[in-house]
């Protein structure tokens, strides 16, 4: 074999290593960047919160967020700006890097000292899980109580309880969203595979190519060449049509989530009470 051929097939063998490597590392890479969401997940603008209630607030909601890859944040201010709760709590949320994965799902608490009112806003995929209805029983049910009594740090810690009870029991996607180590694991050998079968086929289409001379040989035999006539003549045609009937629409029933756009124009649940 020549130095050129050698040092092509070397070429080959280390396209056909880069590429596994590619397949194995994508999925680990879009993993990393939409588990957690944003850095920051207490935004205590209106000072309502202790250190020692930041930190324990931000360790719940960045554990919610990892283990669901469902976003979660709590923020409170003092001063709307002249918005509404709901208009200040969507826009937050669309431009503080809140959300994960490529629909920004997740949820928003704000407690606004300025409006006096409290609301959830939801964004992606949290929109279809927390329904009207759930967001009505999670403020009357757990928030409200606390803020009656003032005590804002409570409605803020009953607010990560209870959505993240929700997302783990009652809106869960798939068997594995609650265990990211075995969801990693799972992509990374599925990875794994499809990479070694890609660089198995193409290797084994790489050997199987037979030498130049034994390829002439079969066109040309050895008493030279030989060519055949062969010919292909249009008959006819036969065209069939089948009507598609259409789909009649139906009116849904209850329990859905209500939406509306923020300034960004990202569509938004979500729903609030006065205190």
């Amino acid at each position: 074999m020549s130095k050129i051929a050698k040092g092509n097939r070397k070429k080959g063998w280390a396209a056909l290593a880069l590429a596994a490597l590619l397949l194995c590392v994508a999925p680990l890479c879009v993993l990393a960047g939409t588990a957690t969401g944003s850095l920051t997940k207490v935004f205590d603008q209106a000072g309502l919160f202790t250190q020692q209630e930041r930190d324990t607030l931000t360790k719940k909601a960045t554990e919610t967020a990892a283990t669901y890859h469902m976003d979660i944040a709590v923020v409170t201010t003092d001063d709307a700006g002249g918005k509404s709760a709901m208009s200040y709590a969507d826009d937050f949320y669309d431009y503080n890097g809140i959300g994960c994965g490529e629909k920004n799902d997740g949820l928003l608490l704000l407690i606004d000292m300025d409006n006096r009112k409290v609301w959830i806003t939801t964004t992606g995929r949290a929109i279809d899980l927390f329904t009207d209805d759930h967001i009505d029983t999670l403020l009357d049910d757990e928030v409200m109580p606390h803020m009656k009594k003032g005590d804002y740090y409570g409605a803020a810690q009953a607010f990560l309880d209870r959505a993240s009870r929700y997302i783990k029991y009652d809106g869960g996607e798939g068997p594995f969203l609650g265990h990211p180590v075995l969801y990693t694991a799972i992509a990374l050998g599925g990875s794994l595979l499809v990479g070694g079968i890609v660089a198995g086929c193409l290797a084994g289409s790489h050997n199987k190519l037979p030498n130049p001379a034994q390829l002439a040989r079969a066109y040309t035999g050895t008493n030279g060449v030989r060519l055949s006539r062969k010919e292909d003549n249009f008959v006819t045609t036969h065209t069939s049509r089948t009507a598609i009937p259409k789909s009649s629409s139906s009116g849904g029933g209850g329990g859905g989530s209500s939406t509306h756009s923020g300034s960004s124009g990202v569509s938004h649940g979500g729903g609030g009470r006065s205190f």
